[in-house]
């Protein structure tokens, strides 16, 4: 029984992670948590709040552009909207 406990809450915890779009203010763990369809809304969301271009084309860069950063420079807890403007090594 605890592990069905065990395993709704986990379910719990992923749904309130993977649904959530903050734009910016998504940090880096969320993000990569997230479904490719989910990224491409907080990426839309934040060129939307830094009033940026939002074409597919930079939509389809900065998520990938932000993908990289968190997953090799950034923490989890780096908020997206920090990886606006800096260069990936």
């Amino acid at each position: 029984m605890n592990g069905r406990w065990l395993g709704v809450a986990a379910l719990a915890a992923l749904a309130a992670c993977t649904g959530a779009n903050e734009g910016g203010e998504t940090t880096c763990g969320e993000f990569l948590a997230q479904s490719e369809s989910a990224r491409i809304e907080v990426v839309k969301t934040l060129l939307d709040e830094a009033d940026a271009d939002d074409s597919d084309a930079a939509v389809a860069l900065t998520r990938m552009t932000t993908e990289a950063y968190c997953r090799n420079v950034g923490t989890e807890d780096d908020q997206v909207r920090d990886v606006i403007g800096k260069p990936v090594p």
